[in-house]
């Protein structure tokens, strides 16, 4: 996988959009997709963003409970 690769050559992940503008929202929660990066060991920071700033809250508190 790709992230095994980077882990190869000694170079960090980092998880951008996880939310995927929005495109999996059908499918899984925005604190489902934010919790699968927090979680994903080899992933090492998720930048995530929002104009909304309860989202960013949401955000902020799922983070929290997960690290």
């Amino acid at each position: 996988s790709i992230m095994e690769a980077a882990k190869r050559l000694g170079l960090q992940v980092m998880g951008s959009m996880p939310f995927a503008m929005g495109k999996y929202f059908d499918k899984w929660s925005a604190e489902q997709m934010l919790t699968f990066c927090l979680e994903e060991k080899d992933i090492e920071a998720t930048i995530c963003g929002s104009k909304n700033i309860e989202h960013i809250k949401a955000h902020i508190k799922t983070a929290k409970e997960k690290r």
